[in-house]
């Protein structure tokens, strides 16, 4: 079993495992730089502010993989991600995700479900016009 960085020689595949699920790959430009990859099953990143608040964000999996073997590199990659963030000192850490799955694996590792609503704003959906109204 093995937890590696990811690199930009791993999107391929984590392209193709969105694609196998139905789901727009992300734009290679919104990642965070620090990513990992367990066991060649489950990625996902790790997004630095330069505050106290870090955020775990895009895990994904390898649709074709055991599910109880994803499970596991799962389990390997969220410890690895919460223990990077807190050795960096990290008091805070957010994750954002669909996935009922992910969210009672969060539970377990002692995340809390928040009242609140995310909204998002992508920029490039504005265009020149639309800023000079």
């Amino acid at each position: 079993m093995s937890l590696k960085r990811v690199t930009s020689k791993d999107f391929p595949v984590i392209v193709h495992w969105y694609r196998q699920r139905k789901l727009t790959p992300p734009d290679p430009r919104a990642l965070s730089d620090v990513g990992f990859i367990a066991d060649g099953r489950v990625a996902g990143w790790l997004y630095l502010t330069n505050s106290n608040i870090a955020m775990i964000e895009g895990i994904i999996s390898d649709p074709s993989s055991t599910p109880g073997l994803r499970r596991e590199s799962l389990n390997k990659l969220v410890g690895c991600l919460i223990d990077f963030a807190v050795h960096l000192g990290y008091t805070q850490i957010m994750g954002v995700t669909k996935h009922i799955g992910i969210e009672a694996l969060g539970k377990r590792y002692g995340f809390k479900r928040l009242p609140h609503t995310v909204i998002y704003l992508d920029a490039s959906d504005f265009s020149v016009e639309q800023e000079r109204e």
